[in-house]
């Protein structure tokens, strides 16, 4: 098997590019830049050693912002994963930002489920890099080009191994904020899977991190992202329950739950349509965690699963082979719509209004039913 290490999705390939750090001050909101800013061509090899310590050895791949390499280390005699930021993105600070946040993550974080950042520098040519274990391992989005739809045992073991992971997060007081496919890999084959590991905190929310009332980031992948992101309000683990809801959703059914490349009009369901029950997909589905899903991706944050242990409890219930039922949760807040908590937000959905036109305004609120 090809050793293919911790290595961020092609931009050309991925099901949704990440928005990457994007500050939005309370005048207005500036679009993402487009990931076209940065070009997917092979970049040439470095020839010197990293750091005076690690020789690249082969290409992997390539996200938006970063070329990432297999490398030996020379002084731990292994090897490892390089990720350095692109040349043409090392002059946007908050992209430089990005990958010394993924540092200070690993530093708090040591957990099995979660790819391991060894160290962190600039090369010769001030280009921040991070260096990762590697691992005989495929993206999950990478799987699911292929394949599009996951086996049922998949699924779980996502949910499972991607909620500890999380889990272990949000204990340290970290919110990832872009869980999808292209941050998981799949240790070993998609057909005999031995687990699943998360990476990429560049865009976490860490413990000590305060935020700025007049400025903001929008952070995240908008087919992934919850209402309260979207609108640039402050986030909590249930952004991430959200997220991982959503990802269950297009592992099960092979679809996304709004499955349109139109961005505005993602946004608009982000924000105000309840995802539709899976098993419209698929008659198939375990009802136990279509009921999961849709726990998880309720609209409002007080709807949803408090933390990613009690959605866990209940994946337990799936996991365990037995008949015990998982009930919808009854709704704290009706009807379950997102509506801005300050002043920030509010003003983030009227700019988005004007940005994206009437596909980002709808004249209200749709409560999701509480089957």
């Amino acid at each position: 098997m090809t050793l293919r290490g911790a290595a961020e999705t092609s931009p050309a390939a991925a099901e949704g590019d990440a928005v990457q750090a994007t500050p939005v001050p309370t005048s207005g909101l500036a679009p993402a830049a487009p990931t076209s800013d940065f070009h997917a061509t092979a970049p040439e090899l470095p020839r010197a050693l990293v750091a005076g310590r690690y020789r690249v050895r082969s290409y992997l791949n390539e996200g938006a912002t970063s070329y990432v390499y297999l490398a030996d280390d020379l002084e731990a005699k292994t090897s490892v994963v390089l990720k350095v930021l692109k040349p043409e993105a090392a002059g946007r600070p908050e992209l430089r930002q990005c990958i010394e946040r993924e540092t200070r993550a690993a530093a708090a974080l040591a957990h099995p489920n979660i790819v391991r950042v060894l160290s962190g520098g600039e090369t010769e040519e001030g280009l921040p890099f991070v260096v990762m274990e590697a691992e005989e391992a495929e993206p999950l989005d990478g799987v699911l080009r292929r394949y599009g739809k996951v086996a049922p045992e998949l699924v779980l073991l996502v949910a499972q191994q991607a909620g500890a992971a999380l889990a272990a997060a949000h204990a340290a007081g970290i919110v990832h904020r872009d869980v999808k496919p292209g941050n998981l890999l799949v240790i070993g084959t998609p057909e005999t899977p031995r687990g699943v590991k998360l990476l990429d905190f560049g865009m976490a929310k860490l413990a000590d991190e305060k935020e700025d009332p007049e400025t903001s980031i929008v952070l995240g992948t908008i087919e992934y992202m919850a209402p309260e992101q979207i609108v640039v309000e402050s986030v909590d683990a249930r952004a991430d329950v959200y997220a991982l809801g959503v990802l269950l959703f297009r592992l099960a059914t092979g679809h996304l739950p709004f499955d349109t490349a139109a961005g505005p009009i993602v946004l608009r369901h982000q924000l105000f349509s309840p995802l539709p029950p899976p098993s419209w997909l698929d008659e198939q589905i375990d009802p136990r965690l279509e009921a999961i899903i849709l726990n998880a991706t309720r609209k409002h944050p007080d709807n949803r699963y408090p933390s990613m242990e009690s959605l866990l409890e209940d994946l337990s219930a799936v996991l365990d082979g037995s008949e015990r039922p998982v009930a919808t949760r009854t709704l704290r807040r009706v009807p379950d719509a997102y509506e801005p908590r300050t002043e920030r937000g509010r003003e983030a959905l009227e700019i988005l209004s004007r940005t994206f036109g009437p596909y980002a305004s709808v004249p209200g609120p749709r409560a999701t039913p509480d089957e």
